[in-house]
């Protein structure tokens, strides 16, 4: 489990079992910014990042930067809509990708890993609150 603590200062911090980041209100690691926590909601503003998964065994940087993309398919959410802005990493094996609403919300988000039998693809849905 991950949790968010704010820290006052407009950062917070990211802290799982296997350590602790913190990020800014742009999602930017604040020791490291020249990484980006993923996903993020924050509007795609920039053509390419540097990104940092987190996960329970802690902090894992993404060895392909993410770039900028509008997902001319609707194959990940299904809802009618395409040309949705977002981002996307490929590197040998696997896929990251996150798109974003109107509002700059994060959208949705995913992975995808090709084995050499399989692939497997798995999206992660949000509702703004």
């Amino acid at each position: 489990m991950i949790q968010a603590i704010p820290q006052g200062d407009g950062t917070v911090v990211l802290q799982s079992d296997g350590g602790a980041v913190r990020v800014d209100q742009n999602c930017r690691l604040v020791e490291q910014p020249a990484y980006t926590f993923f996903p993020c909601p924050f509007f795609p503003n920039v053509q390419s990042f540097q990104g940092i998964l987190i996960t329970p065994q802690g902090a894992t940087p993404i060895n392909s930067p993410f770039q900028f993309v509008y997902f001319d398919t609707d194959e990940f959410d299904q809802d009618g809509e395409i040309n949705e802005p977002g981002y996307f990493s490929h590197s040998s094996g696997s896929a990251l990708f996150v798109a974003y609403r109107p509002d700059g919300l994060i959208k949705f988000a995913g992975y995808i890993v090709q084995t050499r039998e399989s692939a497997y693809r798995y999206v992660f849905f949000y509702q703004p609150q």
